[in-house]
C-alpha cells in the first residue's frame, strides 16, 4: 500500500501543500503543491528524504518558533507547519510506473550508500531509454 505524506506550511496570507509517499521509511517528492505562499512554499518542500520522526522533529521545531516569525520577512502572521497522513490524495499522485519507483528507491539507496553510483546510473539510464 502506497502511503503519502501531505505537509503543509504557511500563515494567514497562504498555505501550500506538498505531497510525499513514503518509499523506504523516506519521504519522497511526489508533487510541490500550489505556490500561493513563497514562504510555505519553501517550507513543505524541505522533507525530501527525511523519516517521518526526522520530518516530525523538524516541524516541531518550526511550530516552536514564537508567532510573528517570518521565513521570507513578510508572511508573519501565525506561520506554521502540519504533517498528515492523506487517505484521499489527488488522482496524478497514484499513477506510478514501475520503472520510476525503481528510480526513486535507487536514489534512496544510493543516498544511503548500500549502492555505488555506477550502479545508480544504469537504473536511470534503463528508465531514460
Amino acid at each position: 500500500m502506497i502511503v503519502f505524506i501531505k505537509v503543509s506550511a504557511g500563515s494567514g496570507y497562504g498555505m501550500c501543500e506538498a505531497w510525499y509517499e513514503m518509499v523506504e521509511d523516506h519521504l519522497i517528492m511526489r508533487h510541490a503543491g500550489d505556490h500561493d505562499d513563497l514562504s510555505g512554499n519553501s517550507v513543505a518542500c524541505a522533507f525530501e528524504g527525511l523519516t517521518l520522526t526526522e520530518a516530525h522533529e523538524k516541524r516541531d521545531a518550526v511550530n516552536s518558533e514564537p508567532v510573528g516569525h517570518s521565513f521570507d520577512g513578510c508572511h508573519a502572521c501565525y506561520f506554521h507547519v502540519d504533517i498528515d497522513e492523506d487517505e484521499d490524495p489527488p488522482d496524478f499522485l497514484t499513477y506510478q510506473p514501475s520503472d520510476e519507483a525503481e528510480v526513486i528507491q535507487a536514489a534512496i539507496a544510493l543516498r544511503h550508500k548500500r549502492i555505488t553510483f555506477s550502479e545508480f546510473k544504469k537504473i536511470v539510464d534503463n528508465f531514460s531509454a
